[in-house]
């Protein structure tokens, strides 16, 4: 009889103790909707351990903040958000500025994905050296001065920035790939030395603002110096 006793006490345990706390955090779940989305380079590749940080707008306690780090593909995932609510999203990648992204969380129960991935093209690192992720080019943080031509060859030239020693002014065609600058590119001034000379007394600029070039005099001190080097 006392198998069968303790087998009966097993049950009724399970039904008045264990179902109703398995119930109440299964009616818990229902009442939350998730926020997720991917964070990509310019190449298109996944950057993992970007930090994310969602505000609720309005915020309701156990709702108003959540953090959390990209995984190795990329994807964030937040679970527990307060239904049909605004959020704002911080994310950080490793030396760029921050991106905010306002997205409104769905119906409880439902999972809202960014429309698209949050794309980050340059990382930088803490010494100022930049890499562009969509050419894998990588340039020197600008200086911040104007300087000559030859000014400009020189500091390029005697740059050690990252241990590298073979930093180079850089073409035309380098220059333009880098298109409208974002944050994520220091810039002080738009105009650009390039390392091609239009003649003996004149070289070629590029405006990086405007995606335009001009040729000005060696002699000109208006212009900015940038160096690039091109990993192997």
């Amino acid at each position: 009889m006392r198998p069968r006793i303790n087998k009966l006490f097993l049950i009724l345990l399970f039904f008045f103790a264990v179902l109703p706390i398995f119930s109440l955090l299964l009616s818990c779940s229902k009442k939350v909707s998730a926020i997720s989305g991917s964070v990509l380079n310019g190449s298109g590749q996944p950057i993992p351990n970007v930090k994310v940080i969602a505000l609720q707008k309005k915020p309701v306690s156990g709702y108003a903040k959540f953090e959390t780090t990209t995984g190795a593909d990329g994807r964030f995932f937040f679970p527990g958000c307060y239904p049909e609510s605004n959020y704002k999203l911080l994310l950080h990648a490793a030396g760029t500025d921050l991106r905010e992204i306002t997205i409104k969380s769905g119906m409880a129960g439902t999972e809202t994905v960014l429309p698209s991935p949050v794309a980050f093209r340059f990382l930088s690192s803490t010494g100022g050296l930049i890499t562009d992720t969509k050419t894998g080019l990588q340039w020197a943080i600008d200086s911040g001065k104007t300087m000559t031509w030859e000014q400009a060859k020189r500091y390029v030239e005697g740059l050690r920035l990252g241990g590298f020693n073979d930093w180079q002014m850089p073409k035309r065609d380098e220059l333009r790939t880098l298109g409208k600058i974002d944050a994520d590119f220091p810039l002080a001034e738009c105009c650009v030395w390039s390392s091609e000379p239009k003649d003996g007394r004149r070289a070629w600029v590029v405006d990086l603002y405007r995606s335009a070039e001009d040729v000005a005099f060696k002699s000109n001190n208006s212009y900015a110096a940038l160096a690039v080097r091109r990993p192997q």
